[in-house]
């Protein structure tokens, strides 16, 4: 499952080539906000079944609206999506756990385990699910294994939604993406559900509480139910805090391989290095 709000698809066909090219079988959800019929019409051209969201106002628009209405909208059940047209007002990056958790509830039986994941700056290398436990809800951490306080990024987003208590909170704790979370439908919508719950007392929604509100989960109530793999021997590679990934493993084929000498399932965050990006799309985006 992923978002494309206001995302045209050619910004996103590594995501669609490279995934089709590991053989991938399953099923491409797509939720949609800012996008015309033409491209909504491509997306399912690419494979994806399109959840369209309709308009989402954009940030100049919906941030003075949040800050009037969130201290009453946030007591409200379900605090993340609110109901139409409430749900227009919320940060796009913290609407789609709450589009996520619907979907999954209505579609209970017809899936065994579920990816989310950002869709601009993902390519895979290999079956996004050949690993994944459907026991297990699996997350992954930085390069490094950064904590909060050593990320200047996640101290201002977790300072914004939860004050300086939740930062003091937080700061010591190891940090897990937001960007690409796995597992088995039960554990994923416990995390949903934890993700929601949490909501209320989020500060003010903001660019990047997504992520804020991600950490507080995994270092909270699910603590003890998480799988953690790190950004070398695990499925998925985070390269934002990667200095160099020139000097990372890779096999003939090009591909990066963790410490275990298998491929990535997924690399992430490739476009912070332009010379990846360009070789990354070289070896995966099919030809024109």
């Amino acid at each position: 499952m992923t978002t494309a709000f206001g995302l045209p698809l050619r910004r996103t066909r590594l995501f669609f080539d490279s995934l089709a090219q590991t053989g991938f079988g399953g099923q491409v959800v797509v939720f949609a906000a800012n996008l015309g019929p033409r491209e909504l019409s491509l997306y399912r051209g690419a494979g994806a079944e399109v959840r369209n969201h309709g308009l989402h106002l954009h940030r100049v628009l919906r941030r003075p609206l949040q800050t009037v209405f969130w201290r009453m909208v946030r007591r409200w059940p379900d605090a993340g999506s609110f109901s139409a047209p409430w749900d227009r007002l919320q940060q796009p990056n913290l609407l789609r756990w709450s589009l996520y958790r619907r979907y999954l509830e209505e579609n209970r039986g017809r899936f065994d385990r579920v990816l989310m994941v950002d869709l601009r700056d993902v390519v895979f290398q290999s079956d996004p699910f050949g690993q994944v436990d459907p026991a297990q809800l699996h997350i992954y951490a930085e390069e490094g294994d950064v904590t909060v306080g050593q990320s200047a990024w996640n101290t201002r987003t977790m300072l914004r939604a939860f004050g300086p208590e939740g930062l003091q909170t937080m700061a010591h704790r190891r940090v897990s993406c937001s960007g690409a979370v796995a597992g088995g439908i039960a554990p994923v919508e416990t995390y949903l559900r934890a993700f929601a719950d949490l909501l209320p007392s989020v500060s003010l929604p903001d660019h990047g509480t997504d992520q804020a509100a991600h950490i507080r989960v995994v270092h909270g109530p699910l603590a003890s139910a998480v799988d953690w793999q790190n950004n070398r021997g695990g499925d998925v590679l985070h390269l934002h805090y990667v200095e160099d990934p020139a000097g990372l493993r890779r096999d003939a084929g090009g591909r990066f391989l963790n410490t275990a000498g298998r491929p990535y399932a997924i690399v992430h965050q490739f476009d912070r290095h332009p010379a990846t990006a360009a070789r990354l799309a070289a070896l995966r985006q099919k030809p024109a």
